[in-house]
């Protein structure tokens, strides 16, 4: 038996609310970042359309800038790193993810390490780092100690909603270094200038 064309509108009307449901649901889960895709059905079959959240500049600054950026836990294992990281610090990334990042700093500067993280889950801290520049170089002898590499440390507490991480920032600071170096050369060479000019008066 056909049903009545009353039932058959409020069959039709429940469908659409249904549907309407559906769409909200789809919304909220969109706008709370619940979504990274979408599947839509075209012509030619599903195409998958990729959402951008907010923070994909970000994330696309931190991967592209030359400083090395990480992400550490509260026992100081890596959670993160750019890409630049490993470049700095001549080694594999896959070296530096799960690794406790005090192991790469040298035994004398792990004090100093360990007070600038002290400081930084408390406020914003700043400070001086020397690193190694990659694995001690095969060929030397064993124990010998890689070259090492300054940097300019800003380490800051980041909530993330999850569990507290400490984000450290490591600027390398070689260049700076090599043009202190050539302004004291340049000012030794001045001053010795200077001294042969007095002698020459003074003859």
């Amino acid at each position: 038996m056909n049903p009545t064309p009353a039932a058959a509108l409020s069959l039709e009307n429940e469908e659409l609310r249904q549907r309407l449901r559906e769409a909200e649901e789809l919304i909220t889960a969109i706008r709370a970042g619940a979504v990274d895709a979408l599947a839509i059905q075209g012509a030619e079959g599903p195409r998958i359309f990729t959402l951008e959240s907010a923070d994909t500049g970000y994330r696309a600054l931190i991967e592209q800038m030359s400083e090395g950026a990480v992400l550490l836990d509260a026992d100081g294992l890596v959670l993160y790193c750019n890409a630049a990281l490993p470049r700095l610090l001549g080694r594999d990334p896959a070296a530096l993810l799960g690794q406790y990042f005090g192991d790469f700093v040298p035994p004398e500067y792990r004090g100093a390490w360990a007070e600038l993280c002290a400081q930084g889950w408390q406020a914003p801290a700043r400070g001086e780092l020397a690193l190694p520049s990659g694995p001690t170089p095969a060929g030397q002898p064993p124990g010998s100690a890689p070259a090492l590499r300054p940097f300019s440390v800003s380490i800051n507490r980041l909530s993330t909603g999850i569990a507290p991480t400490l984000a450290v920032l490591l600027a390398d600071l070689s260049a700076r270094q090599r043009i202190e170096n050539i302004r004291s050369v340049v000012a030794r060479q001045n001053a010795l200038l200077d001294y042969q000019s007095e002698e020459l008066v003074r003859q």
